[in-house]
């Protein structure tokens, strides 16, 4: 589209909010725990909430769908719109999910706390074939991998440039959001009385003072964004956020300063956003596609199923597999391919979703 422009748009609760995972949310499946308590959400569950609004600052209201704008798509797909995220913001700067390939030692504090890398070890005969599995350099006693920890940008720079961070710059997710179980019923508005069955549990998620939620919005012409600040519909059970629009693009980290050794290049490809991809196993063993080099080893996390709500049907959308953002592979490659693998620093592969943007860090034998 001429004249379209990127800009991050900041979203801020004014209550909690309710996100959906991947739990069963039917009468009797569930348990006492409920659904939701997912955060930071998926895009799928985030994109309504942007289209809605760049709609109605274009003149689209509920019920006029001949006033839906051509550029902002269908029910079943983006149009124009090129969205990237969502991002944790904290103080309106990007924290960044800490690659699964870190570890630490409780306790976390601000003053010290212990880090160590996990590095590819000496190839091993596996029910996967040969491979070379990720090890603790230098060993950690009681470490634990960092999936619930998040890095400012100075403490992300230096774990992609091969370092590590210090514990100021490393927030626990629980500094960012906590979790709150919610419990409803259905009433009978007529008779003023709950219905019989339908008690339900959930949990919704409730931010810190500074912390929000970033989402990158391009793809449509840059008046449209001041038009489409205000409140809007988010996630579910009738929450709502504030939404802001920045004067600037968002920039992320630096990637890690790549040094070949004798003709070859060691480098990391990162999740910063949850990767979406066709052929899921073959991504776990290999890599993201496009990647140049050889895949040597790989630190996953698990495996997650998303889903989200289709206004327009009224009913869930499929699930589907996602890798976790901070997943990490180690790669090697030709020393000739450093500007092409610097270059993918940023790229998430032409998802308009955001999903699989990745960081490009180096690791040493």
């Amino acid at each position: 589209m001429n004249g379209s422009t990127a800009r991050l748009w900041t979203f801020e609760p004014l209550d909690s909010w309710f996100f959906r995972d991947g739990s069963p949310y039917n009468a009797g499946e569930g348990g006492q725990s409920g659904a939701g308590g997912l955060f930071p959400p998926f895009m799928p569950t985030l994109q309504g909430a942007v289209r809605i609004a760049l709609a109605r600052g274009q003149g689209w209201t509920w019920g006029c769908d001949d006033r839906w704008p051509v550029e902002l798509g269908t029910p079943d797909d983006l149009g124009e719109v090129i969205l990237g995220g969502p991002y944790v913001l904290r103080e309106g700067k990007i924290l960044y999910p800490a690659p699964l390939y870190l570890m630490y030692k409780p306790p976390l504090t601000k003053e010290k706390t212990l880090f160590t890398r996990l590095k590819p070890g000496d190839a091993v005969e596996s029910d996967i074939g040969f491979r070379r599995f990720p090890l603790a350099s230098p060993r950690l006693p009681e470490a634990k991998v960092a999936e619930d920890l998040w890095l400012d940008r100075e403490g992300m720079e230096r774990v992609l440039d091969g370092g590590l961070p210090a514990g100021e710059h490393v927030y626990r997710a629980t500094d960012l959001w906590t979790e709150e179980g919610r419990t409803g019923l259905a009433r009978d508005a007529g008779r003023r009385t709950a219905l019989t069955g339908h008690l339900y549990s959930c949990r919704h998620v409730r931010l810190r003072e500074g912390v929000s939620l970033g989402v990158r919005v391009a793809g449509v012409p840059g008046e449209w964004h001041q038009k489409a600040v205000g409140l809007v519909p988010f996630g579910g059970e009738g929450r709502v956020a504030v939404g802001t629009v920045a004067e600037a693009d968002v920039s992320i980290v630096r990637a890690g300063s790549l040094t070949p050794e004798r003709g070859r290049v060691r480098f990391t490809v990162t999740l910063l956003t949850p990767g979406r991809y066709g052929d899921v196993r073959r991504v776990l063993l290999a890599g993201p596609p496009g990647v140049p080099g050889a895949c040597v080893a790989a630190c996953i996390g698990k495996v997650v199923p998303a889903g989200g709500w289709d206004s327009r049907r009224r009913e869930p959308l499929p699930l589907e597999p996602l890798v976790p953002a901070g997943s990490t592979w180690f790669f090697e490659a030709d020393e000739n391919l450093v500007d092409e693998i610097t270059a993918l620093h940023g790229y998430n592969a032409g998802d308009h979703y955001g999903f699989g943007q990745i960081l490009i860090g180096n690791w040493r034998e």
